[in-house]
């Protein structure tokens, strides 16, 4: 799969109808002088008019002239407007392209930049989930005010601002430029949903309004960091000390003007007794006056530790107490619990794998969900079915959440600080089986794209997480079986929509043929990798 992909290569379904650039690069070359963009505008008047003649915009154009769109677009609505219904329309399907053109943006960022950090790669992950829902709520939407797909023609122009060579313009393109001014679209349209009274459409829109604010601010900043590459002035606005005796900083800026006269330790105002060197400090304290009890009658303190017992006229000690909680009288009341009380565990020490062992592995499964998150970000663009683009969208979230777990149990692995983002494939066949489940591009190869991750890569790693948790160390490795728990719940999904998707491509026999011979060739590609551990070679756990 190539990368850096043009906008005419935007794969759609026969609904869709492109609409030619000029027009849309017109207006945004317009200047900002009026009287200049009136003569513009008249310019091109009559190739305006005949582009819209006989299509759903033709009222619009006969309502406003030349300038339909500009007003269509940005005037507010109102309800009194004789046009209203058709700009509604208009702008309906308007953001739902443009929703479709930012989940393909943000899916191909994820394969054109597969060296950016992780935090990028997730929040371009989180957010073709979010798009994916916003395509999923503007069709619905359109359907609602009787509108339907292709009624207007597609401009391709976000898809254009989302395709920069660099991935910090990308974010800011996008998240800064576009969808912030998308929120201001999204209120208006929610002031005129209530004055209508339209319950539907002003709460759909406004979950999508929730969605676009914080994640701007967020992108925007990560933009930066991508960009600059400077973490020194984040931390220094952060009010993060410099490098180097980090913790001993924080502790001081943290205690403040606490110091060795804080009445609040022990010893009072004078703060004389519990500091560094607060023991001889405290015994010299004592030492200097005379101790409660000494000069009262019987001359001792009765704090005072007993006197040794005598036997004879010779010291006898008691009997030394090491620890704690040894003596007869000092141990619990509770009976021991028994079997029928509370269930016995008999899960035994020591698993198949130690703790090295154990952190490669991880680090295996890691590159398989983080390639296989970046691949099918790179498919969204060139798969026409509608209900596959967005239904990838959540699981491009859902791997990236699934790599970013086992990422976090690489430090406590002992694999280091910085092994959170550590990927690495066991060995140089299997990722080229990778490459291989990325190879088809093209728009009429939706059912090879999607043999090879839900027929054979997902249903394989299923198979060797459900043998690693039955074989690792139940109880000290109980950290790595959860975590494959949550990821194999959500393979689990997976497997199970792209089986109902291939099933519902696959209608003919020829189709049926090509699902069944690429996968074919991907599984004796798998076997002879290994696995995704490189050390599986058994035939019975590579077999669909």
């Amino acid at each position: 799969m190539k990368r850096f992909i043009q906008h005419e290569e935007l794969a759609r379904d026969s609904r869709f109808v492109r609409q030619s650039n000029v027009i849309t690069t017109v207006l945004a070359q317009l200047p900002d002088e009026v009287d200049a963009v009136v003569e513009i505008l008249d310019r091109f008047g009559p190739m305006i008019e005949r582009s819209v003649q006989e299509t759903d915009a033709q009222p619009l154009f006969e309502a406003y002239g030349p300038a339909f769109m500009l007003v269509a677009l940005n005037e507010p609505l109102r309800p009194e407007d004789p046009a209203v219904d058709t700009r509604l329309k208009l702008r309906f399907h308007g953001i739902f392209v443009g929703e479709l053109q930012a989940l393909e943006g943000a899916g191909r960022s994820l394969w054109d930049f597969p060296d950016a950090p992780w935090e990028f790669k997730m929040n371009m992950a989180r957010q073709c989930w979010d798009e994916a829902r916003h395509v999923q709520i503007y069709e619905k939407l359109l359907e609602h005010v009787g509108g339907r797909i292709g009624m207007f023609p597609e401009s391709t122009f976000l898809f254009e601002c989302a395709c920069n060579d660099d991935p910090a313009m990308r974010v800011a393109g996008v998240n800064r430029g576009l969808e912030g001014l998308a929120c201001d679209v999204f209120r208006d349209m929610i002031r005129y949903a209530e004055k209508t009274g339209d319950e539907k459409m002003r709460q759909a829109i406004d979950y999508v309004l929730a969605d676009e604010p914080h994640p701007c601010a967020v992108r925007q900043r990560l933009g930066a960091r991508v960009h600059e590459g400077r973490p020194e002035p984040f931390r220094e606005d952060a009010g993060v000390p410099p490098g180097g005796r980090q913790a001993v900083q924080s502790r001081r800026r943290a205690l403040g003007p606490r110091g060795r006269r804080d009445p609040h330790r022990l010893g009072g105002p004078e703060g004389r007794w519990l500091h560094r060197g607060g023991t001889s400090r405290a015994g010299a304290a004592v030492g200097g006056r005379p101790v409660a009890g000494d000069s009262s009658p019987g001359g001792q303190d009765p704090a005072r530790a007993p006197l040794r017992a005598t036997r004879g006229g010779t010291h006898m000690s008691s009997p030394p107490r090491l620890y704690p909680g040894t003596g007869p009288d000092e141990r619990t009341s509770f009976a021991p619990y028994s079997a029928f009380d509370v269930p016995a565990d008999l899960r035994e020490l020591r698993g198949r794998y130690d703790v090295e062992a154990m952190a490669r592995r991880v680090r295996n499964f890691r590159y398989a969900h983080e390639w296989t998150m970046m691949i099918m970000g790179g498919w969204v663009a060139t798969i026409p079915e509608l209900p596959v683009k967005t239904g990838l969208g959540k699981i491009i979230w859902e791997d990236a959440q699934s790599a970013d777990q086992l990422g976090r149990r690489l430090p406590e692995l002992r694999c280091g600080r910085r092994a959170l983002t550590a990927s690495e494939a066991p060995n140089e066949g299997f990722a080229s089986f990778v490459q291989e489940i990325a190879a088809p591009d093209s728009p009429d190869l939706t059912i090879e794209k999607l043999a090879g991750v839900f027929d054979v890569l997902k249903p394989h790693l299923l198979r060797v997480y459900e043998r690693m948790q039955r074989e690792t160390d139940q109880i000290a490795d109980a950290p790595t079986i959860e975590i494959l728990d949550d990821v194999m719940r959500r393979t689990r999904r997976h497997v199970a929509w792209g089986t109902e998707v291939l099933d519902r491509l696959c209608d003919t026999d020829g189709k049926k043929e090509r699902r069944r011979r690429h996968a074919t060739e991907l599984r004796e590609l798998l076997e002879r990798s290994g696995g995704v551990t490189g050390e599986i070679r058994d035939e019975s756990t590579l077999s669909h």
